[in-house]
């Protein structure tokens, strides 16, 4: 049987939670917040916009 569409993104969904879950489990507070220098953000930011995207594209498929 095939995958059904709602199977497929969830699996995608819970593969990169585990890559992010993998790359960040080592991580402290200080080093998530640090900021290197001017002009480079610090690793929260790009967490935080990760999570964003995720979560405005899921719920795009799933409100059509």
């Amino acid at each position: 049987m095939p995958e059904t569409r709602w199977a497929r993104m969830l699996r995608r969904t819970r593969a990169m939670h585990t890559q992010w879950n993998q790359i960040t489990q080592d991580l402290t507070l200080d080093q998530v917040n640090h900021h290197e220098r001017e002009g480079v953000l610090p690793i929260a930011f790009s967490l935080h916009h990760y999570v964003l995207v995720e979560d405005q594209s899921l719920a795009r498929r799933v409100l059509n």
